[in-house]
């Protein structure tokens, strides 16, 4: 940042290129760089220009305390005299000049891109591009590798491109450039998502991250409405991973710069659909409906994803993509992780927690309080960081951090055919909470 009373020297090296560009002398350019430099010739990022005096000795001219040298600067001060010893700048791309310094104007060839779909997820590592345009020549840019596409013309000027193009990577970006016989070019951009071969999917309704049906948000707004809404889970098969897909209703953000995501703390429990009612991960103050081998813990911070084993032992890690274009959360797991369990024939159960930092609830899981303590804000950070609705009041002498743990910390889950998850999640009518185990579907 410069201040009111200082200014960058290399802000001069370039006003002193554009001086040259222009035919005029940047010598004097030059020396008010030259001017700036230390005893040992190094031109900082900053100098004084106030003839006032500071406390902190800064004279006119002279660096302000400020990084001695910049590279940036000391970079600048090279260009702008070698471009003065040749008469002209010497960093100016040929290809840019005569694009843009000559005056002439361009067409702005006609571009449409058919396909494929904005934000669509390929059913193969593959995927057609295809459209219409009047321009000479089509390039097609997937993921920074650029190939020509063939264009066909078309009886009225307008002719077509199709190209089948690799797709590299989770999230691939598409960029399409059409060229026309001037130079003049048109540009279209999409994403195209591939994730593998699709196993199944579970899906949720929107408009049910409330729990029972009395669940409320914290009020600060870095709690996005929809942030903990599951709308559903695709599994696909990725090679020597597996990848779980959660999509949410609301925006994925990241306000607290966690890997990815900062908010949710999403757990799918795997199982064969054998046994009873098996406890959930601590904190989590859910049942899972059958016995379970593993749980993959979706969570962005504070080393929170893995896979765990029932004694809670994380017996592998994963890795995870946030996608915001698709509101959708990508984790990766090691096939070897799940041992025999294959997601396509096992069961699973889904739950969406709040993620919670170290203190603030048992297993990194954030709490949900008695409505009414929530709804005084008494006091006030409980209304603004928690969640309520819920049952028991804070207490800080407890690792749960709360008096009540009857009920359930989850925000939304996924249920079976005919069931509610306002009846599933009723902790009043009986605690802890059962969260069915369903499977699959196509």
């Amino acid at each position: 940042m410069i201040s009111a009373a200082a200014t960058a020297p290399l802000l001069s090296g370039e006003r002193g290129e554009y001086a040259l560009a222009n035919g005029e002398d940047a010598l004097p350019y030059l020396q008010t760089m030259h001017s700036a430099a230390n005893a040992g010739f190094m031109i900082p990022e900053q100098v004084w220009d106030s003839e006032e005096p500071t406390s902190y000795g800064h004279e006119l001219g002279r660096s302000t305390g400020s990084a001695s040298s910049l590279s940036w600067a000391m970079a600048q001060y090279v260009r702008l005299a070698a471009g003065v010893d040749n008469g002209s700048p010497v960093e100016r791309p040929a290809n840019v000049a005569a694009r843009y310094a000559s005056g002439a104007t361009f067409s702005t060839p006609e571009l449409d891109l058919s396909s494929p779909a904005a934000l669509s997820t390929a059913d193969a590592a593959s995927t057609t591009v295809a459209g219409t345009t009047n321009a000479s020549r089509v390039y097609v840019s997937v993921n920074g590798t650029v190939t020509e596409a063939p264009v066909t013309a078309g009886a009225d000027g307008v002719g077509s491109f199709s190209l089948d193009v690799p797709l590299t990577g989770a999230k691939n970006k598409i960029v399409v450039a059409g060229v026309a016989a001037d130079g003049g070019t048109a540009q279209e951009e999409t994403t195209v998502l591939y994730y593998g071969t699709r196993l199944g999917a579970l899906a949720d309704p929107s408009g049910d991250d409330n729990g029972p049906g009395s669940y409320t948000y914290p009020t600060n707004p870095a709690y996005v409405p929809g942030a903990f809404d599951l709308t559903g889970v695709e599994v696909y098969d990725a090679g020597e991973n597996y990848a779980f897909v959660t999509t949410i209703a609301g925006e994925v953000t990241n306000p607290w710069g966690g890997q990815g995501i900062s908010h949710q703390r999403v757990n799918i429990y795997l199982g064969t659909g054998a046994g009873g009612s098996t406890p959930g991960l601590p904190g989590t103050n859910i049942n899972v409906e059958h016995g379970w081998d593993s749980v993959i813990v979706t969570d962005g911070r504070f080393d929170g994803a893995g896979v765990f084993s029932p004694d809670g032992t994380r017996t592998s890690a994963v890795s995870l993509l946030a996608v915001p274009e698709a509101r959708q959360i990508v984790t990766r797991v090691p096939k070897a992780a799940l041992g025999s369990l294959d997601p396509a024939t096992a069961r699973m159960s889904v739950a969406m927690f709040g993620n919670a930092e170290a203190g603030e609830g048992t297993g990194n899981v954030r709490p949900v309080y008695d409505g009414d303590y929530w709804a005084a804000g008494d006091p006030s950070w409980i209304k603004e960081w928690r969640f309520g609705g819920g049952a028991g009041v804070f207490d800080g002498g407890l690792d749960s951090r709360d008096t009540d743990t009857r009920d359930p910390n989850a925000l939304d889950v996924i249920v079976g055919e005919g069931q509610s998850q306002a009846a599933v999640l009723d902790w009043r009518a009986g605690s802890p909470v059962v969260v069915p185990m369903v499977g699959l579907t196509n």
